[in-house]
């Protein structure tokens, strides 16, 4: 009998989250108390709008029967379980990969030659059959190791 599906979600947390938020608040306040004309309030509004809409991103890491997808806003990756020959903890992804413009571009990014979904935070790598490894931001190393050794 095969395992049910199972999905396992990571927000944008941590350092990265605290970040944004602190730099929007300050642009907000700025805006509030300065006089910055019209292009101050565009500018502040913009990243404001710019933060909400990466604190709102989420990865989301499917197990099914035969395979794992993951996603991340317009990007999506399908992994054979047949295909995986390693899942292991990886290094903290930089800050600089979590800014999101490789999500408004729509291009993948690259981590120690990998394709990354990352936000930040704890991530785990994907050592495929094909060397097209896959690098995954999760919110608890050990049990999405876990859970993908059953499957494998």
């Amino acid at each position: 009998m095969s395992a049910p599906t199972q999905t396992l979600i990571r927000r944008t947390a941590g350092w990265p989250a605290v970040l944004l938020t602190g730099v929007a608040t300050f642009a907000a306040g700025l805006v509030a108390f300065a006089n910055t004309g019209r292009w101050g309030v565009a500018i502040a509004a913009l990243y404001v709008a710019w933060t909400v809409w990466i604190l709102r991103q989420k990865i989301v890491l499917n197990l099914d029967t035969d395979a794992l997808t993951v996603r991340l806003h317009n990007r999506s990756r399908r992994i054979p379980y047949a295909d995986i020959v390693e899942v292991a903890p990886a290094p903290r992804v930089p800050l600089t990969m979590f800014m999101g413009v490789a999500l408004l571009a729509g291009q993948p990014w690259r981590v120690d030659d990998a394709d990354a979904f990352t936000l930040g935070g704890p991530v785990i790598r994907i050592h495929t059959r094909t060397s097209d490894d896959c690098v995954v931001a999760v919110s608890d190393v050990d049990q999405a190791i876990r859970l993908i050794q059953a499957r494998t």
